[in-house]
């Protein structure tokens, strides 16, 4: 349901975004800043169990951390993911996570402490 020290998230093969509930992951500060940007962006995202067989046939697969921002995950045990690159959504979703923390998204200012 997790990496060592990240989330995981996936888009299936008809688009929807859905990650592991959270009764069954560590909950992390990332994890919950992608669910709020997934919404403002209109991305809806299930918070649902996750089959391993469901990882191998994503779409798109990435990570969220504090290390990490959104990290796209392009091969499991070798085998592709998608096209083998970062994905629409994962795209779009690292791209929004990127305007926040540098200050670049006046809907999300609220969210950052200048110092």
């Amino acid at each position: 349901t997790e990496a060592p020290t990240t989330n995981i998230f996936l888009v299936d093969a008809a688009g929807a975004l859905a990650t592991p509930p959270a009764r069954k992951v560590l909950l992390g500060i990332t994890r919950d800043s992608v669910l709020a940007l997934a919404a403002s962006l209109g991305l809806g995202c299930a918070e649902r169990d996750v089959s391993a067989q469901e990882l191998l046939g994503a779409s798109e697969l990435f990570l969220t951390g504090t290390s990490v921002g959104v990290w796209p995950v392009c091969a499991i045990d070798g085998q592709t993911v998608g096209d083998g690159g970062p994905g629409l959504i994962t795209t779009q979703l690292g791209n929004k996570y990127r305007a926040v923390v540098r200050g670049e998204a006046a809907d999300f200012e609220h969210w950052l402490h200048y110092v």
